[in-house]
């Protein structure tokens, strides 16, 4: 066989099987069993595969795995099965995420609960420079429209709320007296803003004073 043969096409079935007879287990009762089968082609050679399950789930196969694996070298099987195990992957992150956002609205307190956990984990990553929407919602599992719609019953935005809790930071060590051996650029790279010159711009627009202003009027 060719080194280089690729996966031509990915075909499926469903066939409903009637049992002998009524089973059960105890709390189920079917008198037929579903079998779902896979044929792959590719240089003359038809590989199959058959499992039983839901007639849905050869759906997935058609919808998901055959796009994943079509045009893939039949000899690279690890790299195929590392393709399919991604493109299911993608799957339930979706299904992951979509209960993620119902169940904090259906919660009693949810809201609030998962409005608190947010506001704790910015407090803890205020340090990161990359501290922004993307991250925080996919730390807690909900997209970023879910998590801007949080921050609007709070009067904040995401980013806004983000500067605000920096600024108190910077503005409890300028005012710290043990504090005081530290450069001011140096209390604003702690708490994540980029360089002197951008904490400086940030820092008296929110206050009205320049940090090191600020530092003399308090310490």
């Amino acid at each position: 066989m060719p080194a280089e043969v690729p996966v031509e096409s990915v075909d499926w079935a469903a066939y409903r099987i009637p049992t002998d007879a009524p089973e059960a287990d105890g709390t189920f009762a079917w008198d037929s069993t579903t079998m779902v089968v896979v044929h792959a082609r590719g240089g003359g050679e038809t590989g199959l595969g058959w499992t039983y399950g839901a007639a849905a789930a050869a759906r997935l196969v058609d919808d998901v795995l055959a796009p994943a694996v079509s045009g893939r070298s039949v000899l690279q099987i690890g790299a195929a099965h590392a393709a399919m195990r991604a493109a299911l992957r993608n799957v339930m992150d979706l299904a992951g995420t979509m209960l993620a956002e119902l169940g904090p609205k259906l919660r009693p307190g949810g809201r609030s609960a998962l409005l608190g956990r947010i506001s704790s984990y910015i407090d803890d990553h205020l340090a990161d420079p990359e501290l922004g929407p993307a991250a925080i919602a996919a730390a807690h599992y909900i997209s970023p429209r879910r998590l801007h719609q949080l921050f609007e019953e709070t009067g904040y935005t995401v980013a806004s709320w983000i500067r605000a809790r920096r600024i108190d930071n910077c503005r409890r060590d300028l005012a710290d007296a043990r504090l005081s051996h530290l450069p001011v650029a140096t209390i604003g790279a702690r708490w994540g803003f980029r360089g002197a010159s951008h904490f400086g711009q940030v820092f008296k627009r929110e206050t009205g004073l320049a940090p090191a202003e600020f530092r003399r009027q308090t310490g």
